[in-house]
């Protein structure tokens, strides 16, 4: 039985799997570089958004893999006074800023409208334009918005 774009076995309990592969939505925007000089320019900026389940999986695979090395490190001798409590809040870090995650940029590519270069631009954490990059090649401050303003 399928509802809601993920499968449902008869009891209403969907596998955390399923319903991950299924949650994750690409999409990619047309967006504009405004440059130091007023110019403008095009860009694509591909996303993938993730869906409550999918943002907790990420989250507790972060997880479990930093307390995982925080299990390790207790057999290691005075480095572990400070290598296990720092694991563990590290992977508490892992999972809150996974968990708040919903869209992550997946690839931005543009010209830059000041040098007229064309380049990939490196943008990470959580998507919310309009976004501020650096050309790589004139090292100047970029500004990624959408295409159109009723985006």
């Amino acid at each position: 039985m399928v509802r809601d774009r993920c499968l449902v076995i008869p009891f209403g309990l969907s596998t955390i799997n399923e319903t991950v592969r299924m949650s994750n939505e690409r999409a990619a925007y047309e967006m504009k570089l405004n440059g130091y000089s007023g110019a403008q320019a095009d860009a694509v900026v591909s996303v993938v958004s993730f869906n409550r389940a999918a943002r907790l999986k990420r989250g507790l695979v972060a997880l479990a893999a930093a307390w995982a090395i925080a299990v390790v490190c207790v057999f290691i001798p005075v480095a572990h006074f400070f290598l296990v409590p720092g694991f563990l809040a590290l992977g508490a870090y892992f999972f809150y800023s996974r968990w708040v995650t919903r869209t992550k940029v997946t690839e931005a590519n543009g010209t830059c409208p000041d040098c007229g270069s064309q380049q990939a631009f490196d943008i990470g954490g959580n998507w919310n334009p309009p976004h501020r990059v650096a050309c790589n090649e004139c090292q100047r401050s970029l500004v990624l918005e959408f295409a159109d303003s009723n985006a």
